[in-house]
């Protein structure tokens, strides 16, 4: 069986309901966190449930996008990812551009896998009115949580809400 977005987003709703109705505790606040292609399912949920706010970690603007810079322009003629139709679809542009809950994405000036050009474009696009757009100078990929910077960020976004 081929992978698509049908289960994951099933399983995201289901974390999420759980979440908000069924712990032993009152719920707060709730903020979804995606890190890469999991800032579709963050988008995701943004866009469709109750969430106080939403933090996008080194974001995908759109699959097509993504996959195209990961072969060089040269070696594109040749070289072709299959990917299913459910995953080629994810995009988060127009998630952004709808929702108007605070925002905060975070990406690194080094990062090799989702450029930081992509966090940009979705700050930029993004509808939300409370927004912040953080660049790692020496981050990567999978290493943001390391830096104080991100930390920080993380601090200030969700403050005492």
């Amino acid at each position: 069986r081929r992978a698509d977005c049908g289960w994951c987003k099933k399983d995201v709703k289901a974390a999420y309901h759980l979440a908000k109705n069924d712990l032993p505790v009152e719920p707060g606040p709730i903020y979804v966190h995606g890190h890469s292609m999991g800032s579709f399912l963050a988008a995701y949920i943004a866009d469709s449930e109750d969430v106080a706010g939403y933090i996008l970690e080194s974001p995908i603007t759109d699959v097509d996008s993504w996959t195209k810079r990961l072969v060089p322009r040269l070696l594109r003629p040749f070289v072709r990812f299959d990917i299913e139709e459910s995953i080629k679809a994810q995009n988060n542009i127009d998630p952004v551009q709808r929702i108007e809950e605070p925002l905060l994405i975070i990406g690194g000036k080094q990062d090799e896998i989702t450029p930081f050009k992509m966090a940009e474009e979705l700050h930029e696009k993004s509808s939300s009115r409370e927004k912040y757009l953080v660049k790692i100078e020496n981050g990567n990929h999978n290493d943001l949580p390391t830096f104080d910077t991100y930390k920080r960020a993380l601090t200030e976004f969700l403050g005492d809400k």
